[in-house]
């Protein structure tokens, strides 16, 4: 069996009720995924780091400034550091 990646780590892990990700149950299941913590906090990480340009990429890919914070909230939420 092999890990799975980061966008599925991401992704699919929540907490039970949740219907976001966030840290937490991302962090809680690195097991489920063959990962070591240290590999599911980097992995964490390195996500953070791409969808924090988020904005920047979607504007330079000719979505309205309108749309753009349509999405906002697919990107952009309270929650996720918990």
């Amino acid at each position: 069996m092999t890990s799975k990646s980061a966008e599925e780590c991401f992704v699919y892990i929540t907490l039970p009720g949740e219907l976001s990700a966030v840290t937490a149950g991302i962090l809680s299941q690195h097991a489920r995924f063959l990962l070591d913590r240290d590999e599911a906090e980097k992995i964490v990480s390195d996500m953070r780091a791409q969808v924090s340009r988020w904005y920047d990429t979607v504007r330079a890919c000719g979505v309205s400034e309108p749309d753009a914070e349509t999405i906002r909230g697919a990107f952009v939420y309270p929650g996720f550091d918990l």
